[in-house]
């Protein structure tokens, strides 16, 4: 049981779909026509997105083209979002340094041109970057630093993501109470806002919390509570941990056929959309 939750986590990541697919044929197409050199930045970048979960390497190739564009014609915020689609498949692929210099890089073009909001979001990538290379202090320094700049632009979306960000770092690194915290006021401002894909991840993610504080009823109302939202945005991702996280009390529970019921509904997930294999 165990070797199917590690192969079900590892395949719980990223997913590319036929409409993911159709985007990026309509993106070429676009391309092909584009004559104005800043589009065709902008329409690379798009293109890179698209293909970075199912082919990372033609993604850096591809963000690596529209970055030397915008350096050759000058065009700063296109070279600000250039550096940051380099790091974005870094980030994919786990060359976490790699990612940090070039995130930094972007960052700082970002405060150059003084754009707020690709500053507050640049912070909050640079907090996931941190966090996945071990360091969580820093991590959770540089999510507080863009949570305040987007309390003080009064941007309760955004703010709402970095919330329930913050509240999984917590979470991943056990402490607790703070993520019990942040997941809750994260959760209530997507509430807020009616925002149904960040409320069927922060269902889910109180859902882990209460896991771990071993309150396994709390826990399953979460998860079986998020499951219809997530299915109504098509967040199989979110259903995918869902549906762990049940299989996972069921276990503790010894109710081993109602375990392997949901562990396979998650591996199922993985297998129909083909998630990409990560290391955790």
């Amino acid at each position: 049981m165990r070797k199917l939750f590690i192969l079900v986590l590892l395949s719980c990541s990223h997913h590319i779909t036929n409409a993911q697919l159709k985007t990026t044929d309509s993106l070429r197409q676009l391309l092909a026509t584009e004559k104005e050199d800043t589009s065709r930045v902008m329409l690379l970048f798009n293109i890179s997105r698209a293909y970075l979960y199912s082919n990372p390497d033609t993604s850096l190739l591809i963000a690596r083209q529209g970055l030397d564009l915008a350096r050759n014609i000058s065009f700063k915020k296109g070279e600000m979002m250039g550096l940051r689609a380099l790091g974005n498949v870094s980030l994919t692929q786990g060359n976490y340094p790699a990612a940090l210099d070039v995130y930094l890089q972007s960052l700082k073009i970002a405060e150059e041109l003084d754009n707020t909001i690709f500053i507050a979001s640049g912070l909050s990538t640079l907090a996931d970057v941190y966090f996945y290379s071990g360091d969580i202090k820093r991590s959770i320094d540089y999510s507080n630093k863009s949570i305040a700049i987007y309390r003080k632009l009064k941007d309760s979306i955004r703010l709402s993501n970095v919330m329930i960000s913050l509240g999984d770092t917590y979470e991943k690194s056990n402490k607790l109470d703070s993520a019990l915290l942040y997941t809750w006021l994260g959760y209530q401002m997507a509430v807020a806002k009616n925002l149904e894909s960040l409320i069927g991840t922060g269902v889910t993610n109180l859902g882990n919390v209460f896991f771990k504080l071993g309150k396994t009823d709390s826990a399953m109302l979460y998860y079986q509570s998020a499951i219809p939202t997530l299915e109504q945005e098509g967040n199989q991702i979110g259903i995918c941990e869902a549906s762990l996280g049940i299989a996972r009390i069921y276990l503790q529970r010894r109710q081993p056929d109602s375990s392997m019921y949901y562990a396979k509904n998650a591996f199922a997930i993985a297998q129909d959309l083909g998630f990409t294999d990560q290391s955790l």
